[in-house]
């Protein structure tokens, strides 16, 4: 596949991807038909279809995106440096992108998100942040669920209600609570 083959499919799945936000901001996902989108999108259905089955895989693909790019963030940052520092990039990638991270979380489509949120908080398993002592499995397992799931929730909070903190604060507001959380030794008894 060529140089310039690679960037029409890109721009394609740009312009669904585009077309899709602006319908999910007046329909919910079930409602959007692919007459719809491709027409909103200045795309043909056949090629709509060459990319995707569905609008539904039009998200899923949007969700795979910024899972990919919030891993990619804290694939560049060192367990041990700063947890803060890529934290604080992860929120403002969020910040940034709030119009599709948004969306994924009003639709429920954001499975994946969680799921990352889960590997930032393995990635950092590490001196820099306390973690919970030594336990059985299945304890450790819930200790980073609720760790997680609580990031995740905060972050969701801080999007959807436009909570006005900085990146910054929510990144030191979410390293506080992980700390904390991973600490309390009464959890761990």
């Amino acid at each position: 596949m060529s140089a310039k083959e690679n960037q029409r499919i890109a721009l394609t799945k740009r312009l669904l991807q585009e077309g899709l936000l602006t319908l999910l901001k007046n329909q919910p996902i079930d409602k959007v038909s692919v007459t719809e989108l491709c027409r909103i999108s200045g795309i043909n259905r056949s090629t709509f279809y060459n990319h995707y089955i569905s609008p539904q895989d039009v998200l899923s693909d949007l969700e795979s995106n910024v899972s990919k790019d919030l891993m990619a963030i804290t694939a560049r940052h060192k367990p041990n440096l700063s947890s803060l520092d890529c934290i604080e990039e992860i929120c403002t990638y969020l910040k940034n992108h709030k119009n599709v991270t948004t969306i994924l979380i009003t639709f429920n489509a954001d499975t994946d998100l969680v799921e990352v949120f889960r590997k930032i908080e393995q990635h950092f398993a590490s001196s820099q942040v306390p973690r919970p002592a030594p336990g059985d499995p299945e304890t450790r397992h819930l200790a980073s669920s609720f760790i997680c799931t609580g990031f995740y929730y905060m972050i969701r909070e801080w999007l959807i209600r436009d909570i006005q903190k900085t990146p910054r604060e929510i990144a030191e507001l979410a390293l506080y609570f992980i700390t904390n959380a991973a600490t309390y030794e009464g959890v761990m008894k």
